[in-house]
């Protein structure tokens, strides 16, 4: 039993209907219109080569879709590494100063001159290379430990204890 080959009219030429032929194949492409001597055309099968045609250009414009998102996530994670920070971008001098203050036990009151909102400390004591313990909202005065303010405990990256005050994000 051989199946049909739907054929653009590009292809109507002798050697690739020849060839759809030796493969088993029955080459439905429509003859030039000088063709000498013209075949029959299954017309009715010849019309459904369209659909076939729409879902490939349906499956492009997936394509298209999907290597946009790509492009997208790829320009968000490069986002994500170079964010905004209140010391600029996460890669600039400032930042990478308040950053390695953290690897200075004790309490730091603020960063380069700035205090820190909660997730950029949590993040800049892990860049830091050190462990996040706890993040406190602020003890009630009279406390022991004296942070009223909220704050973040956590070891640096040698171990040693240390608490930056935050502010909340």
């Amino acid at each position: 039993m051989s199946c049909h080959l739907l054929m653009d009219c590009a292809y109507e030429g002798n050697e690739p209907r020849q060839l759809a032929l030796d493969l088993g194949f029955i080459p439905v492409v429509s003859p030039h219109t000088r063709r000498v001597e013209p075949w029959r055309l299954k017309k009715a099968v010849y019309r459904r080569r369209n659909e076939i045609e729409r879902l490939f250009r349906r499956l492009k414009g997936f394509r298209r879709i999907f290597s946009r998102f790509d492009k997208l996530v790829r320009l968000h994670l490069l986002r994500a590494r170079h964010r905004g920070t209140t010391w600029g971008w996460s890669d600039s001098p400032p930042y990478i100063k308040a950053r390695n203050q953290l690897n200075t036990p004790g309490t730091h009151e603020t960063l380069n001159g700035k205090v820190p909102t909660r997730s950029e400390a949590n993040r800049m004591i892990e860049e830091a290379g050190g462990t996040v313990v706890r993040n406190d909202p602020g003890h009630p005065p009279g406390v022991v430990s004296g942070h009223e303010q909220p704050h973040v405990n956590y070891y640096t990256a040698g171990g040693k204890k240390a608490t930056v005050i935050v502010r909340e994000d």
